[in-house]
Order: structure tokens, then sequence, then C-alpha cells
């Protein structure tokens, strides 16, 4: 299993994308942002898992054997093109009787899972 630098997963979704062969490995997203634009719909998603799933889903001893952080674990959390089946969100909405994430905490937005759906849906683009 190889390791990814979280920093570099929290700044690229592109990493998870050359990863599970989307866009076929070409290019990279970035979370920086010129003041005055909008976020791509990548980085609102790496915003969400990083506020949201990375500070029990990375490094070291991952929660429910789920690490974020690493190319595997992504790969195991969605189904591009297919957010009805990606795990993540089966566990955002506590569909099928699991445990609504994260975890003792309070359930995210609508919009906020939406956004994780929507961009699932689309094939997880970098961009």
């Amino acid at each position: 299993m190889r390791k990814v630098d979280t920093a570099a997963l929290v700044l690229g979704i592109g990493l998870l994308v050359a990863g599970i062969g989307c866009n076929g490995g070409a290019g990279t997203a970035t979370a920086s942002n010129t003041a005055g634009t909008t976020p791509t719909q990548a980085q609102q998603v790496q915003q969400i898992l990083k506020d949201n799933c990375m500070p029990c889903h990375a490094s070291g001893r991952p929660s429910g054997a789920t690490s974020l952080d690493t190319m595997d674990g992504i790969k195991q959390a969605i189904v591009p093109k297919d957010a009805a089946k990606s795990r993540i969100v089966i566990r955002m909405t506590g569909s099928n009787g699991q445990p609504t994430m994260p975890l003792n905490r309070p359930k995210l937005s609508d919009d906020k899972i939406k956004t994780v759906e929507d961009w699932i849906n689309a094939g997880a683009p970098t961009s």
C-alpha cells in the first residue's frame, strides 16, 4: 500500500484521480484559489473531506480501517460515477443502516453531501 502525503492529498485531488484512472491521470487540482473566484467542485470536496473526514480517517491508525490518505483507501471509499454505491456517501447519509459520519458530530449539511455526490457522479474530476 502506497502512503500519500496528507498535505498533497488535501491540496490535490489529482492524486486520487491519477490513482483510479479518471482523466487518464492527467492534471492535478490545487486548493489554492485566487481571491474573488469560486472554488472548483474538486476544491469544495477537498475542503469537506479535510474538515470532516481527515481528522479520523488519515495517517497512522484510521478509524474503521478506512484511511483517506492512501490511494487504496480512497479507491475503496468511492465508486466513480456512482455516488449511491460509494461508501463515503453511504456513511455521510447514514443509509443502509450505517452510522452517520462524522461519528459523534453533527451530520453534514445536505449541500455538502450533494457536493460530494455530484463530484463522484461526475467521475471525481480534478477541476
